[in-house]
């Protein structure tokens, strides 16, 4: 009996400690691929957010928030710089100081360069046509050398005559939309006349000025969306059918712009 007991308690202290039930291991979180996820809700159809503010992801995964409003290729209006040159011949005469008629037809015509700011916008735009209109500010000046003689036979020295044309003008344009890149132009405009002339002599000073209107027709080639070359036709009259000074009857000139 002795020897039951004892082989039992050795049997006991001989055998390894019972485990404990081992802790069950939770799985792992599952990986989301949030760039594929946002490509994912960017194309699926559905309601879309009315928020002003656009997301896009690009391929580097980067997010960007775009405001439709802000786009300059979605927005109807645009600003305009042009150049334009025409040969410009002075008309009429005016009266120097000392009392002496000058005739500015005598002169010699110049090639007088206008500088042009404006604003553009979409009008229309249908699958036959668009329309659009432009309103623009627009400046020229020439300046050249002239002979003054006084009825003693002298001569003025330094004597020079200046022309500055200034005005305002409204430009309908029409574009077929098979011949996308040429666009043809009707406008009215109003603007002012100087003439003035100076000289070392102040006796050959005069400076005379009018208001005139002008019609305009012309057409532009559009060699991209923002760049252009040009031909017009215009026909400027002087208001006051009263004054000594004319104007050329007809201004053909060529022309570049580029808008943004």
């Amino acid at each position: 009996m002795k020897a039951l007991l004892s082989l039992t308690l050795v049997s006991l202290l001989s055998a390894p400690a019972l485990a404990k039930p081992a802790a069950k291991k939770s799985a792992p979180p599952a990986v989301v691929n949030l760039l594929e996820k946002a490509h994912e809700e960017i194309n699926t159809d559905g309601v879309k957010s009315q928020n002003a503010t656009d997301a896009r992801v690009n391929d580097s995964g980067v997010l960007r928030l775009e405001d439709p409003g802000l786009r300059p290729d979605d927005s109807p209006w645009k600003w305009l710089l042009g150049l334009r040159v025409q040969n410009l011949q002075a008309q009429g005469e005016s009266k120097m100081a000392n009392g002496q008629s000058f005739r500015l037809d005598g002169t010699s015509s110049m090639m007088t360069p206008f500088l042009e700011v404006g604003v553009r916008r979409k009008v229309h735009e249908t699958q036959a046509a668009k329309w659009n209109a432009t309103l623009r500010l627009e400046g020229g000046y020439s300046t050249q050398k002239t002979d003054v003689f006084f009825v003693t036979g002298a001569k003025a020295a330094n004597s020079r005559l200046t022309t500055t044309l200034a005005g305002v003008t409204l430009l309908g344009g029409y574009t077929w939309q098979r011949l996308p890149s040429w666009e043809f132009n009707l406008g009215y405009g109003e603007g002012l006349v100087s003439y003035a002339q100076s000289a070392t002599n102040d006796a050959a000073n005069f400076t005379d000025e009018g208001r005139y209107q002008a019609w305009t027709v012309g057409a532009t080639y559009w060699l991209n969306q923002d760049w252009g070359v040009g031909a017009e036709q215009t026909q400027r009259s002087l208001v006051n059918r009263d004054s000594r000074i004319q104007l050329q009857s007809g201004n053909f000139s060529i022309s570049t712009r580029v808008m943004w």
